[in-house]
Protein backbone atom coordinates (compact mmCIF):
# COMPACT_ATOMS: atom_id res chain seq x y z
CA UNK A 1 0.00 0.00 0.00
CA UNK A 2 2.89 2.03 0.86
CA UNK A 3 4.33 1.35 -2.65
CA UNK A 4 1.13 2.16 -4.16
CA UNK A 5 0.49 5.96 -2.59
CA UNK A 6 4.50 6.84 -2.64
CA UNK A 7 3.91 6.05 -6.63
CA UNK A 8 1.02 8.43 -6.81
CA UNK A 9 2.18 11.02 -4.79
CA UNK A 10 5.45 10.38 -7.42
CA UNK A 11 2.65 10.85 -10.41
CA UNK A 12 1.08 13.69 -9.25
CA UNK A 13 4.35 15.31 -8.39
CA UNK A 14 5.35 14.83 -11.96
CA UNK A 15 2.02 16.28 -13.17
CA UNK A 16 2.38 19.12 -11.22
CA UNK A 17 6.15 20.08 -12.90
CA UNK A 18 4.52 19.14 -16.16
CA UNK A 19 1.92 21.78 -15.92
CA UNK A 20 4.30 24.70 -14.95
CA UNK A 21 6.90 23.61 -17.42
CA UNK A 22 4.00 23.99 -19.94
CA UNK A 23 3.40 27.61 -18.57
CA UNK A 24 6.56 28.58 -18.98
CA UNK A 25 6.95 26.90 -22.43
CA UNK A 26 4.18 28.80 -23.75
CA UNK A 27 5.30 32.32 -22.17
CA UNK A 28 8.78 32.27 -23.59
CA UNK A 29 7.29 33.04 -27.53
CA UNK A 30 5.62 36.49 -25.79
CA UNK A 31 8.15 37.33 -23.69
CA UNK A 32 9.22 40.58 -25.50
CA UNK A 33 5.86 41.63 -26.70
CA UNK A 34 4.20 44.76 -25.89
CA UNK A 35 1.17 45.51 -23.44
CA UNK A 36 1.10 41.36 -22.87
CA UNK A 37 -2.40 39.85 -21.28
CA UNK A 38 -4.20 36.78 -21.11
CA UNK A 39 -5.98 34.44 -19.00
CA UNK A 40 -5.45 31.10 -17.08
CA UNK A 41 -8.18 28.58 -16.80
CA UNK A 42 -8.51 25.15 -14.76
CA UNK A 43 -11.36 23.67 -15.11
CA UNK A 44 -12.05 19.61 -13.52
CA UNK A 45 -15.17 17.69 -14.42
CA UNK A 46 -15.98 13.67 -13.16
CA UNK A 47 -13.65 12.51 -15.98
CA UNK A 48 -9.84 14.64 -15.94
CA UNK A 49 -8.64 18.16 -14.87
CA UNK A 50 -8.01 20.90 -17.75
CA UNK A 51 -6.09 23.67 -17.58
CA UNK A 52 -5.94 26.15 -20.47
CA UNK A 53 -3.16 28.89 -20.57
CA UNK A 54 -3.21 32.01 -22.92
CA UNK A 55 -1.78 34.91 -23.74
CA UNK A 56 -1.41 37.33 -26.20
CA UNK A 57 0.43 40.52 -27.32
CA UNK A 58 1.55 43.45 -30.09
CA UNK A 59 5.11 42.93 -31.47
CA UNK A 60 4.85 46.20 -33.70
CA UNK A 61 1.24 47.96 -34.42
CA UNK A 62 0.41 45.50 -37.34
CA UNK A 63 1.86 42.35 -36.09
CA UNK A 64 0.68 39.96 -32.77
CA UNK A 65 1.75 36.77 -31.27
CA UNK A 66 -0.53 34.51 -29.15
CA UNK A 67 0.75 31.49 -27.33
CA UNK A 68 -2.20 28.98 -26.15
CA UNK A 69 -1.23 25.68 -23.68
CA UNK A 70 -3.48 23.41 -22.76
CA UNK A 71 -2.28 20.52 -20.39
CA UNK A 72 -4.94 17.49 -19.47
CA UNK A 73 -4.60 15.53 -16.90
CA UNK A 74 -6.97 12.11 -15.72
CA UNK A 75 -7.58 10.65 -12.46
CA UNK A 76 -4.93 7.62 -13.72
CA UNK A 77 -2.75 10.56 -13.85
CA UNK A 78 -2.33 10.53 -17.81
CA UNK A 79 -1.13 13.87 -18.97
CA UNK A 80 -1.69 15.41 -22.20
CA UNK A 81 -0.62 18.37 -23.88
CA UNK A 82 -1.27 20.71 -26.25
CA UNK A 83 0.33 23.78 -27.26
CA UNK A 84 0.55 26.57 -30.64
CA UNK A 85 2.04 30.01 -31.33
CA UNK A 86 0.11 32.10 -33.51
CA UNK A 87 1.49 35.16 -35.24
CA UNK A 88 -0.81 37.58 -37.09
CA UNK A 89 -0.98 40.34 -38.90
CA UNK A 90 -3.74 43.15 -39.67
CA UNK A 91 -5.27 42.95 -42.93
CA UNK A 92 -8.11 44.95 -42.37
CA UNK A 93 -10.85 46.13 -39.57
CA UNK A 94 -11.19 42.79 -37.49
CA UNK A 95 -9.30 40.41 -40.09
CA UNK A 96 -6.10 38.95 -39.79
CA UNK A 97 -3.65 37.08 -41.21
CA UNK A 98 -2.37 33.78 -38.89
CA UNK A 99 0.76 31.63 -39.08
CA UNK A 100 0.52 29.27 -36.89
CA UNK A 101 2.53 26.27 -35.26
CA UNK A 102 0.79 23.63 -32.81
CA UNK A 103 2.56 20.73 -31.06
CA UNK A 104 0.76 17.95 -29.84
CA UNK A 105 2.05 15.21 -27.68
CA UNK A 106 3.10 12.47 -29.51
CA UNK A 107 2.90 14.14 -33.25
CA UNK A 108 5.35 17.21 -33.09
CA UNK A 109 5.14 20.65 -34.47
CA UNK A 110 2.62 21.39 -37.14
CA UNK A 111 2.76 24.30 -39.23
CA UNK A 112 -0.29 25.93 -40.74
CA UNK A 113 -1.83 28.89 -42.22
CA UNK A 114 -4.99 30.98 -42.56
CA UNK A 115 -6.98 33.59 -41.47
CA UNK A 116 -9.20 34.72 -38.35
CA UNK A 117 -11.59 37.48 -37.85
CA UNK A 118 -12.78 39.17 -34.44
CA UNK A 119 -15.55 41.31 -33.37
CA UNK A 120 -17.04 42.96 -29.99
CA UNK A 121 -20.62 44.70 -29.88
CA UNK A 122 -21.54 45.72 -26.23
CA UNK A 123 -21.13 42.96 -24.07
CA UNK A 124 -21.11 39.94 -27.25
CA UNK A 125 -17.74 38.81 -28.93
CA UNK A 126 -17.31 36.81 -31.98
CA UNK A 127 -14.10 35.01 -32.67
CA UNK A 128 -13.72 32.87 -36.02
CA UNK A 129 -10.11 31.03 -37.28
CA UNK A 130 -10.12 29.22 -40.23
CA UNK A 131 -6.72 27.64 -41.10
CA UNK A 132 -4.97 24.38 -43.22
CA UNK A 133 -1.63 22.88 -42.52
CA UNK A 134 1.30 23.46 -44.69
CA UNK A 135 2.84 20.34 -44.63
CA UNK A 136 1.74 16.65 -45.39
CA UNK A 137 -0.61 15.20 -44.08
CA UNK A 138 -2.75 17.87 -44.61
CA UNK A 139 -5.57 18.66 -42.66
CA UNK A 140 -7.62 22.09 -42.24
CA UNK A 141 -9.01 23.44 -38.57
CA UNK A 142 -11.64 25.88 -38.02
CA UNK A 143 -12.42 27.37 -34.53
CA UNK A 144 -15.34 29.83 -33.57
CA UNK A 145 -15.62 31.43 -30.03
CA UNK A 146 -18.81 33.38 -28.99
CA UNK A 147 -18.89 35.52 -25.63
CA UNK A 148 -21.49 37.06 -23.67
CA UNK A 149 -20.75 39.23 -20.47
CA UNK A 150 -23.02 41.61 -19.26
CA UNK A 151 -22.48 43.00 -15.78
CA UNK A 152 -24.99 43.10 -13.28
CA UNK A 153 -23.19 45.91 -11.17
CA UNK A 154 -19.71 47.65 -11.60
CA UNK A 155 -17.92 44.88 -10.15
CA UNK A 156 -20.01 42.05 -10.76
CA UNK A 157 -21.31 40.44 -13.71
CA UNK A 158 -22.50 37.20 -15.84
CA UNK A 159 -20.69 35.22 -18.53
CA UNK A 160 -21.51 33.26 -21.00
CA UNK A 161 -19.16 31.19 -23.66
CA UNK A 162 -19.32 28.42 -25.94
CA UNK A 163 -16.13 27.11 -28.57
CA UNK A 164 -16.15 24.72 -31.09
CA UNK A 165 -12.64 23.39 -32.37
CA UNK A 166 -13.03 21.36 -35.50
CA UNK A 167 -10.38 19.36 -37.48
CA UNK A 168 -10.83 17.54 -41.11
CA UNK A 169 -8.61 15.57 -43.14
CA UNK A 170 -8.86 13.87 -46.52
CA UNK A 171 -10.44 10.59 -44.41
CA UNK A 172 -13.06 13.40 -43.16
CA UNK A 173 -14.05 14.65 -40.00
CA UNK A 174 -11.13 13.80 -37.52
CA UNK A 175 -12.26 15.77 -33.71
CA UNK A 176 -14.87 18.35 -32.64
CA UNK A 177 -14.60 19.60 -29.20
CA UNK A 178 -17.08 22.07 -27.77
CA UNK A 179 -16.23 23.98 -24.99
CA UNK A 180 -19.09 25.62 -22.79
CA UNK A 181 -18.83 28.06 -19.82
CA UNK A 182 -21.41 29.64 -17.73
CA UNK A 183 -21.02 31.84 -14.62
CA UNK A 184 -20.14 35.26 -12.78
CA UNK A 185 -17.38 37.61 -13.78
CA UNK A 186 -15.65 39.34 -10.65
CA UNK A 187 -13.83 42.94 -11.30
CA UNK A 188 -13.69 41.83 -14.84
CA UNK A 189 -10.36 40.17 -13.42
CA UNK A 190 -12.10 36.58 -11.94
CA UNK A 191 -15.00 33.67 -13.15
CA UNK A 192 -16.70 31.49 -11.54
CA UNK A 193 -19.26 28.37 -13.07
CA UNK A 194 -20.46 25.43 -14.49
CA UNK A 195 -18.69 24.11 -17.60
CA UNK A 196 -18.59 21.09 -20.04
CA UNK A 197 -16.32 19.79 -22.52
CA UNK A 198 -17.80 17.60 -25.50
CA UNK A 199 -16.00 15.91 -27.98
CA UNK A 200 -16.42 14.31 -31.14
CA UNK A 201 -13.97 11.99 -32.70
CA UNK A 202 -13.69 10.18 -35.89
CA UNK A 203 -16.08 8.98 -38.65
CA UNK A 204 -18.75 7.33 -36.31
CA UNK A 205 -18.29 10.45 -34.05
CA UNK A 206 -17.95 8.90 -30.93
CA UNK A 207 -19.17 11.53 -28.03
CA UNK A 208 -17.47 11.86 -24.86
CA UNK A 209 -18.50 14.48 -21.98
CA UNK A 210 -16.61 15.97 -19.22
CA UNK A 211 -19.22 17.96 -16.79
CA UNK A 212 -17.71 20.17 -13.97
CA UNK A 213 -17.04 23.57 -12.83
CA UNK A 214 -14.13 26.25 -13.83
CA UNK A 215 -12.16 28.57 -12.25
CA UNK A 216 -10.39 31.86 -14.57
CA UNK A 217 -7.82 34.39 -13.87
CA UNK A 218 -7.30 37.14 -16.08
CA UNK A 219 -3.99 38.79 -16.58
Amino acid sequence: MKENSNEIKMNIKKSLVSMVAACWLALVPIASAKAANGSIEAMCGEKQCVQDLKVSGALTPEIGVFAREITIIDYAKQVGHFGLVDLTHKVAGGLDGVLEVQYILGLGAMPSAGAQYFQVVDELSFYVLVKSSLTEPIYGGILASVGYTPFLTQELGLTFNVENVSNLSSKGHELSEQRLRAGVTISNKLQVGAAGDIVEQGEEDQTTYNLGGFVCLKF
